[in-house]
């Protein structure tokens, strides 16, 4: 039995996902008191409205331009250059930090130039004193994707070598630097001081890395003309994923301005349900998407079909095995969910009642969504991107279709139709992904990816 063979690989994609598991956990934890704190302090009005509406542009940024639509393209380019020698990995990593330093800083400054116009069309039920108040907060907000930036490139070299724990720590250290701003900065500057708090959350997101960086025997190595050739190479192949990301994040930019048109609070219930949604979908399926995707890219790089299959095959059950039961619960017991983790201080019964309206609408997308990041990362390791952006691209326009007659089925609660949406929209897109699955792997590797292997 070989050194790369599936039984053997096995083990070490259950730790992988164990350590990857355990510190989601940790920072999903700290993602809750901080939804905790958030709804303490501003319940579900509109003020937290204005905070996650200027949250936008800044993720918007982050992941249209700085590697986040195109950081599961890093980590195949990384791969590729292990094989020619540490330094060549090291003159990779080091032109693409510079490169994203250097794009990112130009895209940051754009951004805050450009935030009042933006603003208006993303909010058009706001007043234009609110508008102003999400300007400033943008503003405040832009740098902070060039962080993230830099911190994706540092994530994607440090999974490329194995280093799981320090690759999984950065959203735990991004959580907590938003909970000092609700903590330290909020009684004191307000909402500025909360997003402050996102800022440093993005500061200490790169420095938690460094000691396993430097662990690891990295140089930074910069040669000035392969700065370009680094950032070509990512974005030829991620050029597909950008613009699957762009629908995406104009599909969450409509469905803001829509729900900027409701009740005051249907921003923050909206964003609260999704959060706590979340949580089972990033320590499953997201853990076990990560964990996999090194296998599977080498697996197909390689041309072993079989490894391929089989451990797509683990990585899927793995999510599935927890994602059902977890929506079922989710179901069943939103009401108790959500007063459980944001009953708090200004958050009041009609809050909590609307929030748990919300989250059991979304219970659905937790079994679709955490199947999506290993099905999409079975695409980028065969060096599929056109498909996943057709999916994406009927989804998002589903997605839409369904939030605007939605809101007129549920004149009462509005935003429980968009909720809705959301879900059938995922449900739509992890469906035509499956289908075109087994065709593309048919097709490099001569296999079919199944459940079953």
């Amino acid at each position: 039995m070989t050194a790369g063979s599936p039984a053997r690989m096995e083990p070490a994609l259950y730790a992988a996902a164990i350590v990857l598991g355990a510190a989601t956990l940790a920072s999903k934890l700290l993602g809750l008191v901080r939804d905790r704190l958030l709804a303490a302090s501003f319940g579900a009005g509109r003020e937290l409205d204005l905070y996650f509406a200027a949250f936008q542009l800044p993720d918007a940024l982050f992941s249209l331009i700085l590697l986040g639509a195109a950081s599961a393209a890093v980590l195949p380019a990384i791969l590729e250059r292990e094989r020619a020698g540490r330094g060549e990995t090291d003159r990779f990593v080091s032109n693409l930090l510079l490169g994203v330093a250097v794009l990112g800083s130009a895209s940051a400054v754009t951004a805050i130039m450009a935030a009042p116009h933006v603003v208006t069309l993303l909010t058009p039920g706001f007043s234009p004193a609110e508008q102003a108040e999400v300007t400033r907060l943008t503003r405040i907000m832009a740098p902070g994707a060039v962080l993230l930036g830099l911190a994706a490139v540092l994530s994607a070299f440090l999974q490329a070598r194995g280093r799981f724990l320090a690759f999984a720590l950065p959203p735990v250290v991004y959580n907590l630097g938003i909970i000092g701003g609700i903590m330290l900065g909020v009684p004191r500057f307000g909402l500025a001081g909360l997003a402050a708090g996102v800022l440093g959350g993005g500061i200490m997101q790169i420095a938690v890395q460094l000691p396993t960086l430097v662990a690891t025997g990295y140089r930074f190595r910069f040669v000035p003309a392969g700065v370009g050739a680094a950032l070509g190479r990512v974005a030829a192949v991620s050029a597909p994923r950008v613009l699957a990301t762009a629908i995406g994040q104009g599909t969450q930019l409509i469905l803001v301005a829509l729900l900027s048109l409701l009740a005051a609070g249907s921003i923050s219930a909206f964003r609260f349900g999704l959060n706590l949604a979340y949580l089972p979908v990033s320590l499953f399926g997201v853990s076990w998407a990560l964990a996999a995707f090194p296998s599977i890219t080498a697996s197909a790089l390689a041309g072993r079909g079989q490894a391929f299959a089989e451990t797509f095959a683990v990585g899927l059950r793995g999510a599935l095995f927890f994602a059902l039961p977890s929506a079922a619960l989710v179901l069943a017991l939103s009401h108790e969910a959500v007063r459980l983790v944001l009953g708090a201080g200004a958050f009041g019964p009609a809050d909590a009642f609307l929030v748990a309206s919300v989250l059991a609408a979304l219970a659905p997308a937790i079994v679709s969504e955490s199947v999506l990041p290993i099905v999409l990362r079975a695409f980028y390791a065969l060096g599929h991107t056109r498909e996943p952006l057709i999916g994406n691209a009927l989804s998002a326009a589903a997605t839409v279709a369904i939030a605007v007659l939605a809101t007129r089925w549920f004149p009462e609660r509005p935003v429980l139709g968009i909720a809705l949406a959301f879900s059938a929209g995922s449900a739509l897109n992890v469906f035509l992904l499956w289908m075109a699955l087994g065709s593309a792997a048919r097709r490099a590797l001569g296999v079919v990816p199944a459940l079953g292997g």
